[in-house]
């Protein structure tokens, strides 16, 4: 993964919940307001700016100045090492130890619960494309949606089952590789090279 964007993910894994509101806030200033309501995760909104051209590799300013509304000097200093080409640290996060507890009570796909863990960790409201690029129906949707009380991490985790729990076992392509394509045909792109980046299972 390219260093801006390790950063970006190293500071989204950084940000508490009250951060990520107050960068929210400011960033009613240069976002419409029905764009911003969109935006559930530190990522989504890394990449709505870029989409908007003011945030890029080389201009970090908007960044910046957006934790510094935090008071987090901590991360500002990643920001700092990342302008300053000495940035190297990005670290990927473990599926909860309930969650990995859930999986194996169930007997369900341990094969990719770290991918799993990590894909409903970002991907917020964009769960519903996903889960149309893994070749779920809008009857699977509108199911998942009724059942699990349109908590978008718990929606993107079920689509996911299903997606798994139909896959041909013949198909030739890893399930992690499928995965990762679904997310950058939705553009994704930053969730997608997360998990390319996750240490392979031994």
């Amino acid at each position: 993964m390219e260093p801006f964007n390790l950063m970006l993910v190293d500071l989204s894994r950084k940000l508490r919940k009250e951060d990520f509101e107050s960068i929210k806030f400011c960033c009613q200033k240069v976002i419409p307001a029905g764009r911003l309501e969109q935006v559930d995760t530190p990522l989504q909104l890394w990449v709505l700016l870029q989409e908007r051209a003011d945030l890029s590799p080389d201009n970090t300013q908007i960044l910046t100045d957006l934790i510094k509304s935090t008071g987090r000097s901590d991360l500002l200093q990643i920001i700092e090492a990342y302008d300053n080409k000495t940035y190297t640290n990005c670290q990927h996060s473990a599926p909860s130890s309930s969650y990995k507890q859930e999986v194996a009570s169930k007997g369900k796909i341990v094969e990719i619960e770290r991918e799993i863990e990590l894909i409903v960790s970002e991907i917020g409201r964009d769960w519903k494309r996903f889960a149309r690029k893994l070749q779920l129906s809008d009857a699977d949707i509108d199911y998942i949606t009724d059942n699990f009380t349109r908590n978008s991490r718990e929606c993107c985790r079920q689509s996911i089952l299903t997606w798994y729990e139909r896959r041909p076992s013949t198909v030739d392509i890893s399930p992690v590789q499928q995965l990762i394509t679904a997310l950058r045909s939705c553009q994704l792109n930053l969730i997608a090279d997360l998990l390319s980046d996750l240490p392979t299972r031994n």
